[in-house]
C-alpha cells in the first residue's frame, strides 16, 4: 500500500481516540482522500484499502464506523461488508436514534436494491428487524393515538392510498398509486384520498455516509389538492420534504383517525407512517418489486411470486403468517407513447439487431460478467447494436473497448415506448427492480431475456427465462437467426403485456378478499 494511503490510516486511528462515535470533519476529509487515491489503484491493492477500512472500522462506533464502512463497501460491494453495515446500525441503534437509524435503513434499503450481489433472504430479515424496531420507536410517541378502530366504527366508503414518493404519469411508481387510486374510484365506488408521506430516502436524521442517495421531491405538488389520472381526479396531500418528523406524523394520524377509512393501501415498501397507520386501520401493501415480499409495516401483502423457502422465510421476518398474503397478479398501466423516432436519429443502421437495455441504477447493476457475455454476442455477430436507456455513465464502467463503438447510451428519455419499438431484443441484467420496462417492451412484442432473478423475469413469466449469462450468447443468437422462434416469442410478448395490462380485475378481487379477511379481526 502506498505510504501516503497509510499515513492517512494512521491519521484516522488517532482521529478515533479522539472522536469515537461521530464522523467528523477529520476523519471525512481523511475518508476522501483515500478513496481518492484508490482511483489509481489496481484491484489488489484495492482489496487492501478496503481490508484497512474494514479494521479501522472495528475500533469505532456510531456514525463513525458506519461512515468508514460506507466508504468500503463504496470500493467492494461485498456483501460481508453490507452485513457489517447492518449489524453496525443494530448495535448502536439506540446510540443513533431513530431518526438517524431510519435514514441509514432508507440507505441500506435502496443500495440492496441497486446491488444484486447483496440482496439476499438473510439481508433481508436484518433491515425487516430494523424497520421493526424504527417503528415501534416511533410509536412510543405516540401511544395515545394508536389505538385500532373497530371493523364497525370505520367508514366504508372511505380509503386512504399511502405513498412514500409521487413524481408524475412517466415515473412507474407514480403510475401505480394513481392507477390504484382510479380503480378504488371507480370500479370499487369508494371516497379515495392519495397522501405522499414523501418519507422515500428520507434525509431526516442525516449523518455523513458515502455517495448517499437522495429521492426527487416535486415541490411544485405541495400546493396541489388533486391529481388526475386518465380522467379520474384524485384527492391528494403532499407532506414537506422533512418526514418522518413527530409534527407532522401526529397531524396525519389524527387526520386518519378523524376519516376512519375502512382500510388503507400502501404502495411501495412503506414507511413510518404506514407502520403507525397500520396500528389504528389494516393496511394492505401493495409492493413495487413483485419478485419479493415488502417491508412495509403493513399487516397485509399482495404478492405475485414464488412461495418457496425464500418467501417463508421473509414472511416469518417480517412476522406475517399466510392469511396476510393475498395472492395476484400485478397489473399495470403504462403512459401513452406520444412520440416516434428512427433507427438513423441515434445511428443505428435499419439491418442491425439491436438490444436494448433499460434502467436508472445500471452503473450498479451491469457488471462486468455481463459485459463480458456481449462481447461474445458481438464476436459472434458485428452487427448487434446495444441501446441504453436510462441513467448509465460508460467512464464510470469497465466496458470492453470492443463494445463501446456497438453501445448507443440515449439516457432518460420522456417517451420510453417510442424508443423500445426501435429494438429487437430486451436484455435483462441480473437486477431486482425494473418490472414496468418489461411491460413496455412486451406491449411492443418485444421478447425478453432474463435470468429468473427479480422482478423483470417475474413480470415476463417463464417463457422468457435462461439460467445464467452464459445462456445468452446462444438465445441471443436464436432469437437473430430463426425467425419462426423470434416470431412465437414475439406473440407471446404480446399476451403476456396484454394480461398484465389488464390486470385491474385481479386488484378488485384482491382488494375485496382483503376487505373479507379484515372482517374477522
Amino acid at each position: 500500500m502506498d505510504q501516503s494511503i497509510q499515513w492517512l490510516f494512521n491519521l484516522i486511528e488517532k482521529e478515533l481516540v479522539i472522536s469515537h462515535y461521530v464522523a467528523d470533519n477529520f476523519l471525512i476529509s481523511y475518508i476522501g482522500k483515500i478513496l481518492e487515491s484508490a482511483g489509481d489503484c489496481n484491484e489488489s491493492e484495492t482489496d487492501i484499502i478496503v481490508s484497512e477500512l474494514r479494521r479501522v472500522a472495528k475500533s469505532a462506533r456510531g456514525g463513525a464506523r458506519i461512515f468508514i464502512l460506507s466508504a468500503a463497501f463504496n470500493l467492494r460491494n461485498d456483501p460481508d461488508i453490507f452485513i457489517d453495515l447492518l449489524d453496525s446500525v443494530w448495535e448502536d441503534r439506540e446510540l443513533l436514534g431513530a431518526n438517524t437509524v431510519n435514514y441509514l435503513f432508507k440507505q441500506l434499503k435502496y443500495l440492496a436494491f441497486s446491488n444484486p450481489s447483496v440482496n439476499n433472504q438473510f439481508i433481508f430479515a436484518k433491515e425487516a428487524y430494523i424497520s421493526q424496531w424504527i417503528i415501534s420507536k416511533y410509536a412510543e410517541v405516540f401511544t395515545d393515538i394508536l389505538s385500532p378502530i373497530p371493523y364497525s366504527e370505520r367508514d366504508h366508503d372511505v380509503v386512504i392510498v399511502l405513498t412514500e414518493q409521487q413524481l408524475g404519469p412517466k415515473h412507474s411508481p407514480s403510475i401505480i398509486s394513481a392507477d390504484r387510486c382510479s380503480i378504488l374510484i371507480n370500479r370499487l365506488h369508494k371516497t379515495v384520498v392519495l397522501i405522499n408521506s414523501a418519507e422515500a430516502l428520507s434525509l431526516n436524521g442525516l449523518i455523513p455516509f458515502v455517495n448517499a442517495n437522495k429521492a426527487n421531491y416535486r415541490n411544485e405538488l405541495l400546493d396541489t389538492n388533486s391529481l388526475e389520472w386518465n380522467g379520474t381526479v384524485i384527492p391528494y396531500y403532499q407532506c414537506d420534504n422533512n418526514m418522518p418528523n413527530i409534527d407532522s406524523l401526529k397531524e396525519l394520524l389524527l387526520t386518519i383517525r378523524d376519516l376512519r377509512p375502512i382500510y388503507i393501501v400502501a404502495i411501495g415498501g412503506g414507511g413510518v407512517l404506514t407502520g403507525l397507520a397500520d396500528m389504528i386501520i389494516p393496511s394492505v401493501c401493495n409492493g413495487l418489486a413483485a419478485s419479493d415480499l415488502s417491508i412495509s409495516g403493513c399487516s397485509y401483502q399482495l404478492y405475485p411470486g414464488k412461495t418457496d423457502d425464500k418467501y417463508k422465510f421473509e414472511l416469518q421476518a417480517l412476522g406475517l403468517n399466510d392469511n396476510s398474503i393475498i395472492y395476484t397478479r400485478y397489473g399495470f398501466s403504462l403512459s401513452p407513447q406520444e412520440e416516434h423516432h428512427t433507427r438513423s436519429e441515434i445511428g443505428i443502421s435499419d439491418d442491425s439487431f439491436v438490444l436494448v437495455i433499460i434502467g436508472n441504477r445500471l452503473n450498479s447493476e451491469i457488471t462486468s460478467e455481463f459485459w463480458n457475455m456481449i462481447s461474445i454476442v458481438i464476436d459472434r455477430c458485428p452487427k448487434i447494436e446495444i441501446m441504453i436507456i436510462g441513467n448509465y455513465s460508460v467512464s464510470e464502467s469497465s466496458i470492453p473497448q470492443d463494445i463501446i463503438r456497438h453501445l448507443h447510451v440515449l439516457g432518460h428519455v420522456e417517451d420510453v415506448l417510442s424508443y423500445i419499438e426501435l429494438s429487437n431484443l430486451f436484455i435483462n441484467p441480473k437486477r431486482l427492480g425494473g418490472g414496468t420496462t418489461a411491460v413496455c417492451a412486451m406491449s411492443k412484442g418485444i421478447p425478453i431475456v432474463t435470468t429468473e432473478f427479480g422482478d423483470i423475469a417475474t413480470n415476463a413469466g417463464e417463457s422468457f427465462w435462461v439460467n445464467e449469462y452464459e445462456d445468452y450468447p446462444n438465445v441471443i443468437d436464436r432469437y437473430r437467426t430463426d425467425t419462426e422462434f423470434y416470431s412465437s416469442q414475439s406473440k407471446k410478448a404480446l399476451e403476456r403485456a396484454s394480461e398484465l395490462l389488464n390486470a385491474e380485475d385481479d386488484f378488485v378481487y384482491a382488494i375485496k378478499e382483503f376487505e373479507k379477511r379484515i372482517q374477522k379481526e
